[in-house]
C-alpha cells in the first residue's frame, strides 16, 4: 500500500528514454524510477516556475536549445526569431555537437511576456528536442 499522500500513476515513455533513465539512476544510486521521476519532475517545477511571474518582471539568463540541423528548416526559423525578438535577445551561441545534432544557446535579458513567448515559439519547431532555461529575475 503506497504511504498517505502519494498517488499512483502511470506514464508512457520512449524505451531509449528510460533505458536511460535506468542506466543514470543505477549510476547515482537512486533506489527506484519513482524517485528518479520525482527528482525530475521537481527539476522541471523549478526551472519552469519562473513562466508564471508577473509578465512585467525583467528575467536575464540564457535558454539553450537541443535541435536536428536540417530539419524542417528549423535554422531559418531560428534566424527569423531572433530578428523578431531583438529587444529580448542580447546574445546567440550556435555549436555543432554532431554532424545532425545542433545546439543554440541565446542570452536574453527581457520581460517574463516576451521570454514566454520566445520559449513557446522554440517548442514549437519539429526539430527541436529540448528547450532549457536559466533564469534569473531581476
Amino acid at each position: 500500500m503506497p504511504p498517505e499522500g502519494v498517488v499512483r500513476t502511470g506514464i508512457s515513455l520512449p524505451k531509449k528514454l528510460l533505458d536511460r533513465l535506468d542506466e543514470l539512476r543505477q549510476s547515482l544510486g537512486i533506489e527506484s524510477r519513482s524517485k528518479a521521476i520525482q527528482e525530475a519532475i521537481n527539476t522541471f517545477i523549478s526551472e519552469k516556475i519562473w513562466l508564471l511571474g508577473k509578465e512585467e518582471a525583467v528575467v536575464a539568463g540564457s535558454v539553450t536549445i537541443f535541435y536536428t540541423h536540417g530539419k524542417g528548416d528549423v535554422e531559418r526559423k531560428l534566424v527569423e526569431l531572433q530578428h523578431f525578438f531583438l529587444d529580448l535577445i542580447r546574445s546567440t551561441t550556435h555549436v555543432h555537437v554532431t554532424e545532425e545534432k545542433c545546439m543554440e544557446v541565446i542570452l536574453v535579458v527581457g520581460s517574463v511576456k516576451k521570454l514566454r513567448d520566445l520559449v513557446s515559439y522554440i517548442e514549437t519547431l519539429k526539430a527541436v528536442e529540448e528547450v532549457r532555461t536559466s533564469l534569473h529575475i531581476v
